[in-house]
């Protein structure tokens, strides 16, 4: 996700996120891909190295102090790894130096899939009544991973396990909107480790084999699965299941009454294609919007996507002028070419963003700093009334990130406004608006933040994220009542 800058480039930088990744797609796919070798790995991974250190913006500032030589030990032993010429090791080579910096903008995109295993088909007679009576008859003695659970809205699996040891479960597909894949076939397999998360193989959409880790959240009614989201546990009842939606939200956006002085809004993302949904969802409860005291806004797990989708519901927070602090763009050849190139493909589709970005391009070219200020350093936004209601607004904020951390920016400017959580944001807005180009051989795009926030160093988010004005014990089964509660004493 690109970091959003002031008033002109925060409505526009969608476009440069679509972009980057299409601009990626065609240069990766433009030519013949080198085979892993000793020397092409030793020469992709030089290449990386040299292509961070010389664009990422987010480089001066985690490279300072004995930081750069911490890095300087890691990239010698990643580099003997890399020269074997495994494309295993090389491709976790390049990962785990990536992953040193503690940013996900540092990204790399795979011309082609690593080699997999393919999916050993496995079998179980079970369907969805014979799960339930083998969960029944477990009782407490089940797993907490056992039990009924949905991935989106494509497969309903029960996870057993396989035998009396209790180590090894089997996720079966009870039924499915997937081609190819049928009910009683295994989707999964999850091993319990001591720590108390799951080693899981998934069988994916092209039944190869694919490895990775998940651990349980939200007393066990979510299973964050690496790379694939999040399971949902299927509750008992409709009761349970709204109880569960309440301690971690799906992924509906929804505005609900839950009292007669309480309303709850839902925004899960703030992608740029949910814009319509978001204008629509609040148009059409404009009324008991304007009628009700409390609001509940849960932004928990929104994993950020563009600011301007999240313009309709200003004007309910709104009680004075939010400042919003601008950007700096780091300089160098790479970034000028890549701002040049994005320029020339945008002047059609937003004529406004190809002069801003040629513009920086420009003087990139003729800059001799590290940084370029873009104006204006401060953008102050300022909505013509203030609205009586809602009179109290909660934000729950647990592990929002990107673009939604940016609403918790402007939102807690707000008088009518708490944030409030069991945990911090996700602390990923320090560094933004993302460029990329592909390694010479072809066989990988790097990506990388070009912009740091004017905030830094002195009021950094990254990584520790931001944290609630009110934080909502652990304990707490129904956040959202909770935050209800607590706005409710706040009456003056």
């Amino acid at each position: 996700m690109l970091t959003p800058p002031p008033l002109l480039h925060r409505r526009l930088h969608p476009f440069l996120a679509r972009l980057s990744l299409l601009l990626g797609l065609m240069a990766l796919a433009g030519g013949p891909l080198e085979a892993a070798t000793p020397s092409a790995n030793l020469a992709d991974f030089d290449w990386m190295t040299a292509a961070i250190e010389r664009n990422y913006s987010g480089w001066p500032t985690k490279t300072g102090g004995e930081r750069k030589a911490e890095l300087d030990a890691l990239t010698a032993r990643l580099r003997a790894q890399v020269a074997s010429g495994d494309e295993a090791v090389f491709r976790q080579s390049l990962k785990h130096w990536l992953a040193w910096f503690d940013d996900g903008h540092l990204q790399l995109q795979w011309a082609a899939a690593p080699e997999s295993s393919p999916w050993k088909t496995r079998r179980r007679a079970l369907d969805e009544q014979s799960a339930l009576a083998r969960l029944n008859a477990l009782g407490p003695a089940a797993d907490p991973v056992e039990g009924l659970w949905l991935i989106d809205d494509r497969y309903r699996l029960a996870v057993l396990r396989r035998d009396r040891s209790a180590k090894v479960f089997d996720a079966v597909i009870l039924s499915t909107a997937a081609e190819t894949w049928t009910p009683g076939e295994v989707k999964a397999v999850l091993t319990r480790a001591a720590d108390g998360s799951y080693a899981l193989l998934y069988g994916a959409g092209d039944r190869t084999e694919v490895a990775l880790q998940a651990r349980l959240r939200s007393n066990g009614d979510v299973l964050d699965v690496d790379e694939l989201g999040q399971w949902r546990r299927v509750q008992a009842t409709p009761e349970a299941q709204k109880a569960a939606e309440r301690r971690w939200p799906g992924d509906a956006f929804l505005l609900e009454r839950i009292d007669d002085a309480t309303l709850y809004l839902r925004l899960p993302s703030f992608h740029a294609s949910h814009l319509d949904a978001i204008r629509k969802l609040i148009a059409d409860n404009a009324a008991e919007l304007e009628r009700t005291p409390q609001l509940i806004i849960d932004i928990r797990g929104n994993g950020g996507g563009s600011d301007f989708t999240y313009d309709p519901v200003l004007p309910y927070l709104y009680t004075r002028p939010i400042w919003r602090i601008g950007v700096e763009l780091r300089v160098s050849a790479d970034n000028a070419r890549l701002r040049g190139e994005t320029a020339r493909t945008l002047e059609s589709a937003s004529p406004e963003a190809a002069r801003l970005l040629a513009s920086e391009s420009q003087r990139m070219q003729s800059a001799s700093q590290a940084f370029l200020p873009r104006e204006p350093a401060v953008e102050i936004l300022r909505l013509d009334r203030v609205l009586p209601n809602p009179a109290r607004i909660a934000v729950l904020i647990d592990r929002a990130g990107s673009s939604a951390e940016n609403f918790i920016m402007d939102a807690r400017q707000s008088r009518k406004v708490v944030l409030m959580g069991q945990e911090n944001s996700a602390g990923v807005i320090d560094y933004g608006e993302m460029m990329g180009m592909p390694a010479p051989s072809g066989r990988f795009e790097l990506h990388w933040a070009t912009t740091r926030s004017l905030r830094l160093p002195g009021d950094p988010v990254d990584p520790h994220g931001i944290a609630p004005d009110v934080l909502i014990p652990a304990d707490v089964e129904d956040p959202v009542a909770h935050a209800a509660k607590e706005l409710a004493r706040r009456v003056d």
